[in-house]
């Protein structure tokens, strides 16, 4: 299925009162959807789904000050399950976490 295929369904699930609510969420949800598909559902997918996720939920950093505060706190989350922790998922958790704000970074900061 083409995108633009894609976008159809999506409209045409909005004027049928299915799926998504808004034309806005039936494109959101085609552009997810090409993100899985073009990077996959392994450890890159995974670090562009939190970088996703915390981009929604959290303005962009205003400078490098609060990126790198924000990148040295992921990484000592990640630093003490590496240390201490005993669990195999915590420690991807906060690898996915570290890597995903380093992501940020680079769009938030490198970018403007």
């Amino acid at each position: 299925m083409t995108t633009l295929d894609r976008m159809r369904a999506g409209i045409a699930a909005v004027e049928r009162g299915e799926g998504p609510s808004t034309f806005i969420e039936a494109c959101a949800n085609v552009a997810d959807q090409m993100v899985r598909e073009a990077v996959g559902e392994g450890a890159i997918g995974e670090v562009v789904a939190e970088w996703q996720r915390a981009s929604a939920k959290f303005p962009p950093f205003h400078s490098g000050h609060e990126g790198i505060a924000v990148l040295r706190e992921e990484y000592r989350e990640l630093e003490d399950e590496v240390f201490w922790g005993k669990d195999p998922a915590k420690l991807r958790e906060e690898a996915v976490q570290t890597a995903a704000m380093g992501l940020r970074f680079i769009t938030d900061v490198c970018d403007r």
